[in-house]
């Protein structure tokens, strides 16, 4: 979600009063002040010189659109009350509940994931169980899942995995094996083996082995036969788990 903009010290007097005074949607700000003010769309506390806001005598108006010294506004926000804006009132862009409640609100569904019901390429989902979720939090999602063959289940070729939220197309080279995440394979009751995740596109994952060879490891794509001939044995499995900056 996007956040209202903010500035210090966004404070200024109304030089012209909106017209009617209490449902006009523009007023002028001191001559020059218009810039202490953020961008918009922003809420800002309107109320009368010599005296603090309170629910009596103050007004929350939506900024959403500033030219020079004139500022196009919405009226009564957050429960507040139009209110005559006269000559002299004092105006800010104040901390409200609403800039609050917004960061509150981005974090509400942590640790609630939603599941997600992932394509999966180059494998033959027969009888198998798959289970995905996922949870963004802001521009960062986490995902992780996993398949377990069944009877009719197999492996054809490189394990591709769609993503519930496009990837950032900043974060990967198109054609290159960017790892991003971590993979487990189960050959059941034989061996475990790690594995990677490779970024294929902007919506799909891929599943590579970890290859012994030379001096270092080397990635090896998996397919029917790697890192084991799969041959549709129920019980056998992959997951994922990745952490990724959303588009």
């Amino acid at each position: 979600m996007a956040f209202d903009t903010h500035k210090n010290l966004a404070y200024s007097l109304v030089a012209t009063a909106p017209s009617p005074a209490d449902s006009g949607t523009s007023l002028v700000v001191t001559a020059g002040q218009g810039t202490r003010f953020p961008t918009v769309p922003f809420n800002a506390t309107v109320w009368p010189v010599s005296s603090i806001p309170t629910p009596d005598n103050a007004e929350i108006v939506r900024v959403t659109g500033i030219s020079t010294d004139t500022l196009t506004i919405t009226r009564a926000q957050e429960s507040t009350t139009a209110r005559s804006i006269v000559v002299g009132d004092q105006i800010a862009a104040t901390v409200t509940a609403k800039s609050l409640t917004d960061i509150e609100n981005l974090f509400s569904g942590a640790g609630a994931y939603t599941s997600y019901a992932a394509t999966l390429t180059n494998v033959t989902e027969g009888n198998g169980t798959k289970v995905a979720n996922y949870l963004q939090i802001g521009d960062l999602v986490h995902y992780w899942g996993s398949f377990v063959l069944g009877s009719t289940s197999d492996v054809t070729g490189l394990i591709t995995i769609s993503l519930p939220v496009n990837i950032n197309g900043d974060a990967f080279v198109a054609g290159e094996n960017y790892e991003f995440g971590t993979a487990h394979i189960q050959n059941t009751g034989v061996e475990a083996y790690p594995a990677t995740l490779s970024v294929a596109s902007v919506s799909t994952i891929t599943i590579y082995a970890l290859a012994a060879g030379g001096t270092y490891l080397t990635l090896a794509a998996t397919s029917g036969t790697v890192p084991f001939n799969w041959n549709g044995v129920s019980g056998n499995s992959f997951s994922w788990d990745i952490i990724y900056p959303a588009a």
